[in-house]
């Protein structure tokens, strides 16, 4: 019975730009409780220690990721499957596109400054970490492992600047094309021919994005597309919904839609962004029409979870989707990550995927036992969302949250059982695949 990941990706810093990626930066910044790190030489406890040690640890393996290419990434996800039990040799893969040359508006001069700012911060940040390391005579073996991982991680992101500098030289080419020529080099590999099955990454202020799906559809390259809201669109934007629209076009064509459903992971860090469609009213859970300049209250200065919430929820709420779904009742939707870091996400979600026939979920990225285990009483409790659950690894992301890729898939197993990994990563995507393919 063939396996599948159906949430995954293979993008690298180059195809996702460095707006993306400098925002993993406030998630090192904020691992203390004044959202920047204290120098180690206050006195902390060896628990404290330990679990600073553990994040940089995270994050220098997942700069070392963002510098492989996209081929490197999918051999390197394919041999984590190849030598995991759970999983047969031969994994069918779904990498979805991120478009990250829209995360911040080239033009927001002040965004980008800020951004900028925060950069150097951080830097600065890790500067002092270190030098106060350095200078302790008595360090233990736990600090100056720290520091030598602080070092590497300074490294890493110096690297990456530097290639982000010598790409702006030699080549003009924004990302989305990047990893169309990346994914396409991935495809007709004869190691993942016929188990490879890439989503197209739209935004709707891409001029050109409709003419990419002619790409789309069985036989096509493209299974379906990817939607992610919270860079700054609304699901309900014209060109997705509406006359001569995408969902239009997938749900007459039987083409998937995965669409990001967390209530984190990333989103624009502009305070204003143009808006046409339906966002979700600040003062009730209630989608409302709105046409021109949205303005946001929290900033990358507020903290990167809280800047993420407000704008997951006022522009990707599982009820604005309903708003579309009542206009493309069959539409053949994934709502990824089963609304991750909220109870009121999850039980909207689990309402479309028992209103609306053609309507999915996945688990990609959750690794914490609370999460999983609200899903497996889901699953426990609804014969409808038990069929409608898939397996998704969101590789490399889970590498934010997890030690090692064994480590995450050990999570799910633990609390959803070999049985019920087994039914989300065969059975469920199987019948999900029927439906397109």
């Amino acid at each position: 019975m063939k396996h599948y990941d159906c949430h995954c990706h293979v993008f690298n810093f180059l195809t996702i730009g460095w707006r993306a990626v400098i925002q993993s930066l406030d998630g090192i910044a904020a691992l203390k409780p004044e959202t920047k790190l204290k120098a180690v030489s206050e006195k902390e406890t060896a628990k404290e220690r330990k679990r600073l040690l553990t994040n940089i640890k995270q994050y220098v393996r997942v700069a070392r990721t963002l510098k492989a290419s996209s081929r490197r990434l999918a051999i390197r996800l394919d041999n984590h499957y190849k030598r995991n039990g759970n999983f047969g040799k031969d994994v069918a893969l779904f990498p979805l596109m991120f478009d990250g040359d829209h995360l911040l508006k080239a033009s927001d001069v002040g965004a980008a400054l800020d951004v900028l700012r925060f950069i150097e911060k951080t830097k600065s940040d890790f500067d002092a970490e270190q030098r106060s390391i350095s200078a302790m005579a008595d360090a233990t073996g736990l600090e100056l492992e720290l520091a030598g991982n602080l070092k590497e991680l300074k490294a890493h992101f110096a690297e990456l600047e530097s290639l982000n500098t010598r790409r702006g030289k030699e080549r003009r080419q924004d990302g989305f094309a990047r990893q169309l020529e990346e994914l396409r080099e991935i495809k007709n590999m004869r190691r993942f021919r016929n188990r490879v099955f890439p989503f197209l990454g739209v935004d709707p202020r891409r001029p050109d994005i409709k003419q990419y799906l002619r790409q789309v559809g069985k036989g096509k390259f493209f299974a379906g597309v990817k939607i992610y809201a919270p860079n700054g669109f609304s699901p309900t934007d014209p060109v997705l919904y509406g006359p001569d629209s995408v969902f239009e076009f997938c749900s007459k064509n039987n083409i998937p839609v995965i669409a990001h459903a967390s209530y984190g992971g990333f989103a624009t860090p502009v305070m204003r962004v143009d808006v046409n469609g339906y966002v979700m009213s600040p003062n009730s859970n209630t989608p409302v029409e709105h046409k021109g300049a949205y303005h946001f209250k929290s900033g990358l200065a507020n903290g990167f979870k809280v800047m993420v919430k407000e704008r997951a929820r006022a522009l990707n709420h599982p009820l604005i989707w309903r708003k579309a779904l009542e206009k493309y009742c069959n539409l053949i939707l994934v709502m990824g990550h089963f609304g991750n870091g909220s109870d009121e996400w999850k039980q909207e979600i689990a309402g479309l995927m028992n209103d609306f026939p053609n309507v999915y979920t996945d688990i990609s990225c959750m690794s914490e036992k609370e999460e999983l285990t609200a899903v497996k009483t889901f699953m426990d409790n609804d014969h409808v969302v038990r069929d409608k659950v898939l397996y998704g690894s969101d590789f490399f992301l889970e590498a934010f949250f997890n030690p090692s890729f064994k480590a995450y898939v050990d999570s799910i197993r633990n609390v959803l059982d070999s049985k019920l990994l087994k039914k989300i990563s065969t059975e469920n995507p199987a019948a999900f695949r029927r439906l397109w393919y």
